[in-house]
């Protein structure tokens, strides 16, 4: 998501559009992304220990799977 803000960000700086002006701290800013990339950081981790965990546990037990 960062890389397609500055791509369209780039793009319009060399359309010459106006830019639109930020209406949103940075401060605020910092806490929503923190907020989004731990909630999606938890569900990717939930998700792959959901997954892998109790094949890894049938191939080297639970001290190796750990």
């Amino acid at each position: 998501m960062p890389v397609v803000t500055l791509v369209s960000y780039w793009l319009m700086r060399i359309a010459g559009e106006p830019l639109p002006e930020p209406h949103i701290s940075l401060s605020a800013a910092v806490l929503v992304y923190f907020a989004l990339y731990f909630v999606a950081g938890v569900a990717e981790e939930v998700g792959c220990t959901g997954y892998a965990t109790g094949p890894a546990q049938q191939r080297w037990g639970a001290r190796g799977a750990a």
